[in-house]
């Protein structure tokens, strides 16, 4: 993108995509690995993606059986959006 690197882990950047997945592409590069190496580790991740994809298997299980057995240490809740 031509931006000038001035990495700060966390800080701010230009721009920061974050790709969890796509299809059952397994990827493991420099450059890109996915599926994303955090993202079994991130209940704020897993949670809204089993609410739009219930039937999504992560690490050979349903996601939402995956996030009941998990040991999560943060809590994510879900607030209502004006409709």
């Amino acid at each position: 993108m031509g931006r000038k690197s001035t990495y700060a882990r966390y800080g701010p950047r230009t721009i920061d995509i974050d790709i969890l997945t796509f299809n059952e592409l397994k990827i493991d590069s420099d450059l890109l690995q996915l599926p994303h190496p955090k993202i079994f580790e991130r209940n704020f991740v897993l949670a809204p993606l089993a609410e739009i994809s219930p039937d999504f298997i992560i690490k050979d299980k349903y996601i939402l059986d995956y996030i009941s057995q998990c040991k999560f240490k943060e809590k994510v809740v879900k607030i209502k959006c004006f409709q």
